[in-house]
């Protein structure tokens, strides 16, 4: 199992696992980071290095996942980093998969092909509502809880 660590050089970290930049994006972080380490990094960006470490080990490897340890960041930590996930999906995934698809739908007479490309539009209609709902309810609903809660200790 390969892991980031807080001492790895952040840069040797995305070049050994380059899926990891869209990931390092969402933190506010650009490449160019030089020799840092992974903590430095995230302390120059305000980014807590532990909840960083937990989300991109667990985005490199399926078989990570510290329930624990996320149990143990605060909801607003988790929901800031959802968000930004979705603004991800909404605004670089989905629009590179349509511009691909759309190259291939007007190259070619192949039903089977607009099939997909309906399909797809239907996925990418109820994505879109279910971030929507996420946005609207979810998330404010489960921070109000939060607070709630912690109010109450």
């Amino acid at each position: 199992m390969t892991l980031v660590y807080a001492n790895m050089k952040m840069s040797e970290a995305i070049e050994s696992h380059l899926a990891l930049v869209p990931v390092v994006n969402r933190f506010g972080i650009r490449l160019g980071v030089g020799d840092d380490t992974v903590k430095a990094v995230c302390d120059a960006h305000n980014v807590d290095p532990d909840f960083f470490l937990t989300i991109v080990n667990t985005f490199i490897n399926e078989d990570y996942f510290p329930e624990k340890k996320l149990q143990n960041f605060h909801l607003s930590q988790i929901i800031d980093y959802l968000k930004k996930t979705n603004l991800y999906y909404l605004q670089n995934q989905l629009p590179n998969i349509e511009r691909h698809l759309h190259f291939f739908l007007h190259a070619s007479d192949n039903t089977s092909l607009r099939l997909l490309g309906d399909m797809f539009a239907s996925f990418k209609e109820g994505l879109r509502r279910r971030i929507e709902a996420d946005e609207r309810e979810w998330f404010p609903l489960l921070l109000t809880l939060s607070d709630m809660k912690s109010r109450r200790r």
